[in-house]
């Protein structure tokens, strides 16, 4: 059972019929009243039977099962006039469409059971209902209205102190801030989810919490961090987790392996993953650890390797109907042939892509609009309803006159309706500018956030390595990289390019800034700067800021000092359309004889080692006189020449 689900099921399935309770005692005065009595308590029976039982369908994927067992507790609950009760069925029968990805049909259940539970004033299962709205809203991509609930039920959660929910809660609206890419938001709400799980010693949460902070920060391309992240909870999930859980994990630790160029321990990963499902039936797992090794293996040209995993998940992608399967492994398999020149074969897989891809968007398509037509009539219906009522009163008013009164009535309505519709549309427009307006903002206010949050990231896992007699060298690492992001968020901020870096200012300015906080202005270093005319992406810069600044500062602390004619040389040159290379050179009095970068125990080198990875970048290392570090990296439509 996926973690999703499992919270669902604790939020919406769990009742206490049992405990509501009606009294028993038998007296010959009151034997009317013991008869009802005996009747409520045979139906609290039967309905508490049918609950269980459709649990126990549901949790084995029985829904067609799950939505009879359900529908006959309904029934049950409504002839009893159960007002609470049907509203824990409503829920429940919404939770089993939810399952079977019919969206728009589980909003309705819930949305019945959150009037029934309001008119009892039921608090906690009010809250309860609204996350599960809010669940199936950001499922839908609605994350406006996802949000409305969400913050609602946020608010019951903390009045009432039920803490785990509300670290569902707070995961859920950091889902939402992610998807809009305002991650420094979506960080503060895992962070406050992940906090919460920590207090309880919910160990299957704590998992999930570090396990959506490795996906925040991926997307971020904050790739060192994403990876701790995933480690975190692969560690927990070892221990307290099933073996799906803990497959998923590898394959994530694998991906981020897989862009980071380091093949042999995504490989590791992958197969790791693949042993621990192994023995167990959850077959899109075993599908995406299949499709996983068949990614590596196709991008390390072994392409009978690649083959026979890509068709192994696609086959079983077919076995489980499992659509978005079969079409990423038709997808990667078309690849495959058509890198090998096996067009006959790339074809026959890029047509079944081709088919499936139109299924799934015939079928989303379909679902939109089953979604679109109960908006609708739910809409007309209000409306309706609003129209009769004013009739009544005009009817009312004006009795005495018919012609009159159908003339008003008629106008009056196609006015109102007229109104309605204008301002309606209006309202959408008006909030739709309102909406773009307020994210373009936000995107631009929580930039420097951001950027300023991966630092302090990085101190804090850095500050994790030290004892007390490295602090100070750390944290005087962690402020001049705190500084290069800080130089590179302050020239955004105040150019009209809200993506760009003009490489020869951003260099420039670094450079000043470290030789600044080394004391070395004035002194008799011969600093020599060459810039090509080079504009990065931001996040292309930031890695490029930062491993200047990791190799510049590694200079004037070992390099410069003791050395009475101190030269230091810094260029960055656009070599063709897509090479790019970065020098680095010192005349100090070089490193070890043995020294290397992929072993050195240096917090700084290795994340010169890992950036340079991510960028996809080959560093080489020159020791005589003095000491060379020399960065190549193709970097494809990202380099603009500023003529």
């Amino acid at each position: 059972m996926t973690f999703i689900k499992y919270i669902l099921l604790t939020v919406l399935s769990t009742t206490q019929i049992t405990g509501l309770g009606y009294s028993t005692s038998a007296s010959k005065s009151n034997s009317n009243k013991n008869q009802v009595t005996d009747h409520k308590t045979s139906a609290f029976q039967q309905i508490d039977s049918l609950i269980k039982l459709g649990i126990t369908q549901w949790k084995h994927d029985n829904f067609d099962k799950a939505l009879i067992t359900y529908n006959t507790a309904l029934e049950v609950s409504q002839n009893n006039n159960l007002m609470e009760i049907e509203a824990i069925i409503l829920n429940n029968i919404g939770l089993v469409w939810y399952s079977l990805d019919e969206y728009a049909k589980g909003i309705e259940y819930y949305e019945q059971s959150l009037l029934s539970f309001r008119a009892t004033g039921n608090e906690p299962k009010i809250a309860k209902n609204l996350l599960n709205l809010g669940i199936v809203y950001k499922k839908r991509g609605i994350y406006e209205k996802a949000m409305k609930y969400l913050i609602e039920a946020v608010k019951l959660f903390e009045k009432h102190e039920i803490k785990k929910e509300l670290a569902s809660c707070y995961n859920s609206i950091a889902g939402i801030h992610g998807k809009y890419e305002n991650y420094t938001m979506a960080l503060e709400y895992h962070n406050k989810s992940l906090n919460i799980r920590k207090e309880l010693n919910y160990h299957i949460g704590i998992a999930s919490s570090l396990n959506n902070l490795g996906n925040i920060y991926k997307s971020m391309d904050s790739l060192f961090i994403a990876l701790e992240y995933y480690q975190k909870s692969l560690t927990i999930k070892r221990k307290y987790g099933n073996p799906e859980s803990i497959a998923t994990a590898l394959v994530n630790i694998g991906k981020i392996h897989l862009e980071m160029g380091d093949f042999e321990e995504a490989e590791s990963s992958f197969k790791e993953g693949r042993i621990t499902i192994k023995h167990t039936d959850n077959q899109r797992i075993t599908a995406l650890t299949s499709s996983a090794l068949g990614e590596l293996y196709q991008k390390l040209n072994m392409y009978p390797e690649a083959e026979e995993q890509l068709l192994e998940a696609l086959h079983i992608g077919q076995q489980i109907n499992a659509q978005h399967i079969i079409l990423k492994n038709a997808q990667l398999l078309q690849q495959c042939f058509r890198d090998q020149k096996k067009y006959t074969h790339a074809f026959k897989y890029f047509d079944l892509y081709d088919r499936i891809r139109d299924s799934i968007f015939d079928k989303e398509k379909a679902k939109i609009l089953t979604e679109l037509q109960l908006n609708y009539e739910t809409q007309k219906k209000e409306q309706e309803i609003k129209s009769l009522n004013e009739i009544n009163k005009i009817q009312t008013q004006l009795i005495s006159n018919r012609t009159r009164l159908i003339y008003l009535i008629s106008a009056g309505s196609v006015i109102f309706l007229t109104l309605t519709i204008l301002t309606f549309i209006g309202f959408n427009r008006a909030k739709s500018a309102k909406d773009q307006l307020n994210i373009l903002m936000h995107e631009r206010q929580h930039r420097a956030k951001n950027n300023l949050q991966i630092l302090s990231s990085i101190l804090n896992l850095q500050s994790q390595q030290l004892n007390t007699i490295e602090a100070k060298n750390a944290i005087k690492g962690g402020e001049t990289r705190l500084q290069t992001i800080s130089i590179l968020d302050r020239i955004l901020y105040n150019t009209n390019n809200s993506t760009n870096i003009y490489m020869p200012d951003y260099l420039n300015e670094l450079c000043q800034s470290l030789l600044t906080s080394f004391n070395l202005e004035e002194s008799n270093l011969q600093c020599k700067t060459h810039f090509d005319k080079i504009t990065l992406k931001s996040h292309h810069a930031t890695s490029i800021g930062l491993i200047v600044n990791e190799l510049v500062t590694n200079a004037l602390k070992y390099a410069i000092p003791n050395n009475p004619t101190p030269e230091l040389d810094i260029c960055l040159i656009n070599k063709d359309d897509n090479l790019l290379e970065l020098c680095i050179k010192d005349n100090g009095p070089g490193l070890p004889a043995d020294f290397s970068l992929e072993k050195t125990t240096s917090f700084g080198l290795k994340l010169v080692h890992s950036l340079s990875k991510q960028i996809k970048g080959s560093m080489e290392i020159k020791n005589g006189i003095g000491t060379c570090f020399r960065l190549s990296c193709k970097i494809k439509q990202a380099i603009e020449k500023i003529r």
